[in-house]
């Protein structure tokens, strides 16, 4: 190390490996943001694919809500199945067209008649 007018010089190695630092540090800042948004884009990523894994795996357990129901057992599907089979004897077209409150009732019917009527 040299002493001039009171202050301390630097070689030319230690200002080279200074200079080298100084550049190291800017260039980390300057990065840093992206290394971290880069870092949690990845993560996001590997959420939402096992998220989708998840839920569509949830579904098929779930099933369709659109399955076929056994209806055979109650009372609309047997009325259906009656007036099918009425109507099929006699020729008719769906005769009677009954309208019910309930979805599943109407869905049972129509079920029945289809059955009945041999369809």
């Amino acid at each position: 190390m040299l002493f001039r007018n009171g202050r301390r010089s630097v070689s030319a190695e230690s200002s080279e490996q200074y200079s080298q630092a100084k550049t190291e540090s800017w260039l980390q800042e300057k990065y840093k943001g992206w290394l971290i948004m880069r870092t949690s884009l990845k993560r996001c990523v590997w959420v939402l694919a096992v998220g989708i894994g998840l839920s569509g795996s949830a579904v098929l357990a779930v099933g369709s809500p659109y399955q076929d129901r056994d209806y055979s057992k109650t009372k609309t599907y047997q009325q259906g199945v009656r007036e099918g089979q009425s109507d099929h004897a006699r020729n008719l077209d769906h005769s009677k067209k009954r309208h019910f409150k309930k979805d599943d009732d109407q869905k049972a019917y129509e079920a029945g008649y289809q059955k009945g009527r041999g369809n």
